[in-house]
């Protein structure tokens, strides 16, 4: 799990870094209307699920005591199955 560094900016964020990381789940805060579709950050997190609170809202993060995760957008209703953390 990662929130991406500098409102998920896509100057600060690497592939190199995101790949060293290897998150499952990026999570981008954003407004409406920021560098959202660029092909870059498309390729960047193409390897991930990927939220935006731009379109998700609140992103919501559970953590079980079995460590598992479940992460649900707010405005989106979208929820991604519970995954165990590595």
């Amino acid at each position: 799990m990662l929130v991406l560094p500098h409102h998920g900016a896509v100057v600060s964020t690497t592939g190199d870094f995101l790949r060293a990381v290897g998150a499952r789940y990026l999570i981008r805060s954003s407004g409406r209307g920021e560098e959202r579709s660029s092909a870059r950050l498309s390729d960047l997190v193409s390897t991930a699920i990927y939220y935006n609170t731009a379109d998700d809202g609140a992103v919501t993060i559970e953590v079980s005591p079995t460590r598992t995760v479940a992460v649900t957008g707010f405005l989106s209703g979208r929820k991604e199955p519970s995954a165990a953390l590595r």
